[in-house]
């Protein structure tokens, strides 16, 4: 054999253990972490539903403030206006 093919050779049987060694199974260790970060992961969901709602209230007030200052300003103006400023 030549020096190629001899290199071949081992590559290819190197190969072969590095997908030998390689598993579909997850250990129970791997899938009580798996199961523990699925269950982070929903836990923060609801805190990002709960925080956009809480954003979305205040947007809500503020949209109203800024309304009653508009009319606040309104009336002022009329105010003035019939005071003769």
């Amino acid at each position: 054999m030549s020096k190629k093919g001899v290199f071949l050779v081992a590559l290819l049987f190197g190969g072969m253990m590095f997908f030998a060694g390689c598993n579909n199974n997850a250990s129970d260790e791997e899938m009580t972490r798996l199961n523990n970060l699925k269950a982070q992961n929903a836990d923060m969901e609801k805190q990002i539903n709960a925080k956009n709602s809480e954003k979305n209230d205040l947007q809500k007030q503020i949209a109203d403030r800024d309304e009653k200052l508009k009319q606040c300003q309104a009336d002022q103006d009329e105010a003035k206006k019939a005071l003769g400023k």
